[in-house]
């Protein structure tokens, strides 16, 4: 099964025990798109409306690229 995993930035620090179990159960799992940078989301809200509006596109893109 292919398993999309959503959280807040709070659990990042669990996401990868919980990928490695289900990963040893024999599922895919797909994480969350800013995982590696979990300030990226702030600073486009800081750099404006517009560039937070191209951000959340962007992240929508890339999620929907990966089912």
């Amino acid at each position: 099964m292919k398993i999309f995993i959503i959280c807040s930035k709070q659990f990042y620090g669990v996401v990868p025990k919980i990928k490695t179990e289900l990963e040893k159960r024999g599922h895919t799992i797909l994480l969350p798109n800013c995982i590696n940078d979990p300030s990226a989301e702030q600073r486009s809200i800081e750099s404006g409306a517009a560039a937070h509006v191209e951000f959340k596109q962007r992240m929508y893109r890339q999620s929907e690229s990966m089912m």
